[in-house]
């Protein structure tokens, strides 16, 4: 069906879409802030470790992640034992070694001794299928989509302030987290590339954004 949308198309078969309340539960309330400099990142993360937090910053190429780990790495300021990298180009034997590394530092059963302080430098591979939880993150620019499913690790799961897990009907004991972006200022940009809504995700970062599925509508192409 060139050119039709699959809304559309199940219109045209009978079917109609319904809008569906949102569960509580599965709400959240985030605030987003850009960043304009990769060394603004990286102060940012190691000021978050001095806090206990744990965070992730989700790069674009593999080169620049291992950049960002490196020059963490090399500082004095943050244990290495807390510092994880992860990307795909990892042998696969590797890959599941992290993964599980990974899950156990940041999964849905990972307690306040696990997650304290912890800093992930990952590309797009930690958005596979992985029920992680962060207090922090920090993203390169992308589309409207992938910020939304990263934004979507921000406090997935209800904890106490320390990181331990509560209840699902507890409702989370952290502060709001924030979602950074890491973008040029808009003064920065001499051209706009001609397929990139770039005012759109300026205009975003402005104000908190509210977690909620049936909100995307208009964001995300369907």
């Amino acid at each position: 069906m060139h050119g039709t949308s699959a809304r559309d198309a199940n219109k045209d078969q009978g079917f109609a879409e319904k809008q569906l309340p949102t569960h509580d539960s599965v709400k959240r309330q985030i605030k987003v802030k850009s960043l304009n400099d990769p060394a603004q990142a990286i102060n940012l993360i190691i000021r978050s470790v001095e806090l206990g937090c744990c965070i992730c910053w989700i790069r674009t190429t593999i080169k620049d992640a291992r950049s960002a780990w490196q020059q963490l790495q090399d500082g004095s300021r943050i244990d290495s034992a807390k510092l994880t990298l992860f990307h795909s180009r990892f042998s696969m034997t590797d890959r599941q070694v992290i993964e599980e590394d990974v899950l156990n530092r940041f999964g849905k059963r990972s307690g306040s001794e696990q997650r304290t302080g912890q800093v992930l430098i990952a590309t797009q591979v930690v958005e596979q299928s992985l029920d992680l939880d962060f207090d922090m993150m920090i993203s390169d620019l992308a589309p409207m989509d992938l910020l939304i499913q990263r934004a979507g690790r921000l406090q997935r799961h209800n904890r106490h302030v320390a990181g331990n897990p509560l209840n699902n009907d507890q409702p989370d004991q952290r502060l709001t987290p924030c979602f950074y972006r890491l973008t040029p200022a808009p003064q920065q940009v001499q051209k706009k590339p001609p397929t990139f809504k770039f005012q759109d995700l300026v205009l975003v970062s402005r104000h908190s954004v509210s977690l909620v599925p049936g909100s995307f509508h208009g964001l995300v192409p369907a």
